[in-house]
């Protein structure tokens, strides 16, 4: 059986960010529906149990998700196969046509240089598009530590004393986590203790990472730290301020979506 828009790009983009936004909504009723059974102990039973079926449905929606998000990197692939395949076509047919042109007297030689030009503006045209491709690849691909980085925080960490900081990584970004893990591995062996946890994240920006702390007036030296380690390594990332944290010593790194990522697809 064929899903609903499986075999239209913009269809599959659609329905994925759709079943993305239920997804959300799903996980957020679970959430609820757990804390309401805390609080209403009465109904807990039932509050439990309509909580599990939210998780089902967003388990689902998840799954469902990833199929569709699947189903666009194919379409998507296809699409730029099938645009390389005609700019190629007509390059060789300019291509052709100068040569032939070439041969002719001068007024087929004005005809050459016009079949020229075109095939120039072909290449560019065709050379702007693999530019596109591997910059969506490269987008598109896990975030991950290359040995140079790990090597550059490293080297910036002997020089600084073991700290701590909490990782909190989006369940909603597929490389969120292992990224996180990467990333804690390396403050690990150099001493420090990281925590990892997994989070949902909401606002205008939850892409990249960025740092969290209490006072930006008395930044805790482990944020210090932290920060121009990740800098050292060229990993970008922004710092905010959170009045809320009880312990003006806490510091925490979130792993959002990736950058230029759309929210809700993977």
């Amino acid at each position: 059986m064929t899903l609903p828009g499986w075999n239209d790009l913009e269809s599959a983009k659609r329905i994925a960010s759709v079943i993305a936004d239920i997804t959300v909504g799903f996980w957020a009723l679970m959430v609820l529906f757990e804390l309401s059974a805390l609080i209403w102990k009465r109904y807990q039973k039932r509050l439990v149990a309509i909580g599990f079926i939210a998780v089902a449905f967003a388990v689902a929606g998840e799954v469902v998700e990833r199929k569709y998000g699947h189903r666009v990197d194919v379409l998507d692939e296809e699409r730029y196969n099938k645009t390389v395949q005609d700019l190629n076509s007509k390059i060789n047919a300019a291509n052709m046509a100068a040569q032939v042109a070439k041969s002719e007297n001068s007024a087929a030689q004005k005809k050459a240089e016009e079949a020229e030009t075109f095939s120039a503006a072909a290449r560019r045209v065709a050379q702007d598009a693999q530019t596109q491709a591997d910059t969506l690849r490269k987008q598109q691909a896990p975030r991950s530590l290359s040995n140079e980085q790990q090597q550059k925080i490293r080297s910036y960490l002997s020089k600084c004393p073991p700290g701590s900081f909490e990782i909190n990584a989006s369940i909603n970004e597929n490389d969120a986590r292992p990224y996180a893990e990467q990333i804690a591995s390396v403050f690990r062996n150099s001493g420090w203790s990281v925590k990892i946890t997994n989070a949902m994240f909401t606002g205008p920006d939850v892409s990249g990472l960025w740092l969290t702390i209490q006072d930006p007036q008395r930044p805790p030296r482990a944020a210090v730290d932290l920060n121009n380690a990740l800098g050292a390594a060229g990993i970008s990332n922004r710092v905010e301020y959170d009045s809320t944290f009880t312990d003006p010593m806490r510091v925490t790194l979130a792993v959002g979506f990736k950058p230029n990522a759309v929210v809700g697809k993977p």
